[in-house]
């Protein structure tokens, strides 16, 4: 998944960012932010058990800044990018941090 993610949606952002990956898939989901609930595109939307990327394009800054959620369908491939301006309320619950993540890295 983080090959997917560094290799097709990151590919032309400078770095470091900060990636969050969701510790599980999620059936229908809606993630709760203090500005708006983001929910994946429709054509994704009736998928079971999408991963969720978080991007963090300015690490270490408050928000609002541009953030990207990735909805990814494991089984498939296939993923839509949404550009946001804040983190989800469950950021460290329900998501796991690759700290400076760059293309190429390999992390």
């Amino acid at each position: 998944m983080l090959t997917l993610i560094r290799d097709r949606v990151l590919k032309d952002l400078p770095g470091p960012i900060d990636l969050y990956l969701s510790k599980k898939g999620r059936d229908n989901c809606t993630i709760a932010t203090w500005a708006e609930d983001v929910r994946p595109p429709a054509d994704l939307r009736e998928r079971l058990g999408l991963w969720i990327a978080f991007v963090d394009l300015k690490p270490g800054a408050n928000f609002d800044h541009p953030v990207k959620y990735v909805f990814i369908d494991a089984d498939s491939g296939d993923f839509e990018v949404l550009d946001k301006l804040t983190p989800p309320n469950d950021l460290f619950d329900s998501y796991k941090k690759h700290v400076g993540f760059v293309k190429g890295s390999g992390r």
